[in-house]
């Protein structure tokens, strides 16, 4: 006998996961309730307090996916406080309510919650030692502590380097480049796994599936890793033989320049730049291989995963 489909509340539903999420979950034919800003604003700590639980008694998930968290890195330099509400604050409020309430909790994270000084031979583990950078690494961190502790059941997926083929990401600005300039300046000293929002929905709404108890935080990435010009190059290639009719001013690899993160940095600066710059970390390789095992998850490159948002970037625009 199959287990029941789960009922899914999903949160941050205009952003770029939470519409992957949206999608995906329809797709699937799953029923979900999308809540964005309007509903649930988690700058507001007392909104989540107050508001989820009477969307949770409407609407009578089985599960909560939270997609919602404050991104702007450099920003958050200069709005530690709002980073800390939306990111450390309202998620420990959204932890007592669930666990209060007895829901289920998906909440990502992000690899900025490590200093990414480890040997690119390695890769961090969940239980390595955190240490961010960043007061948008520590808003995370936050937020994973507090959930932690909630009492709620609770599964905390740190992720790197999102994008879609919707929204404001790496890919969109990589693309709308392309088509503006004659050459790219892209880090070659920063690595990741390039992972999309696409992917990870549809991950998420596998481990929905299956289930229930049982806190932990995990990380859920692309397979391989990359460096920062690697992926913009390859991206670049697959759109444009995707799109070969826009107006492409980058046509090969050569135009896309490999500098590092301190002659990018002093290019900014150069230029006028005077906000702050966040730290980024050098190595953001994660190890992946307990959240495969525990749910029974299908590994996927970075490569693969590039090819289907190309190929849902270029349907969107026929």
């Amino acid at each position: 006998m199959l287990p029941p489909r789960p009922r899914i509340l999903i949160l941050g539903a205009s952003g770029q996961l939470g519409r992957a999420l949206v999608s995906e979950t329809a797709q699937q034919g799953i029923e979900a309730r999308a809540l964005g800003r309007e509903q649930i604003d988690f700058s507001k700590p007392e909104w989540v307090r107050t508001q989820l639980a009477q969307y949770a008694e409407a609407f009578a998930p089985t599960h909560v996916i939270n997609a919602t968290a404050y991104t702007a890195v450099d920003r958050a330099e200069l709005e530690r406080e709002l980073a800390m509400r939306v990111n450390g604050e309202s998620v420990a409020e959204l932890g007592r309510v669930c666990g209060a309430l007895g829901l289920p909790l998906i909440h990502f994270s992000t690899d900025y919650v490590f200093n990414g000084r480890l040997p690119l031979t390695q890769a961090y583990g969940p239980d390595h030692p955190t240490d961010p950078q960043s007061v948008y690494g520590s808003s995370k961190r936050a937020g994973e502590q507090a959930l932690m502790a909630s009492g709620a059941n609770v599964i905390v997926f740190r992720t790197s380097w999102v994008y879609a083929a919707h929204g404001s990401n790496f890919f969109q600005t990589m693309v709308s480049a392309a088509q503006k300039r004659d050459q790219l300046s892209v880090v070659n000293d920063q690595f990741g796994a390039p992972t999309s929002a696409h992917w990870l929905a549809r991950q998420a709404i596998r481990v929905c599936e299956q289930w229930q108890k049982g806190s932990r935080i995990l990380h859920l990435t692309a397979s391989g890793h990359a460096h920062w010009c690697d992926f913009a190059r390859t991206l670049l290639h697959l759109a444009r033989q995707a799109n070969p009719n826009l107006p492409w001013r980058v046509t090969t690899d050569e135009q896309v320049q490999a500098v590092s993160t301190q002659q990018y940095e002093d290019t900014l600066r150069t230029a006028g730049r005077t906000d702050p710059i966040a730290p980024r970390p050098k190595n953001s390789r994660l190890d992946c291989s307990e959240t495969f095992e525990r749910f029974r998850l299908e590994a996927s490159t970075w490569q693969a995963q590039l090819e289907e948002v190309v190929s849902l970037w270029s349907g969107n625009r026929s």
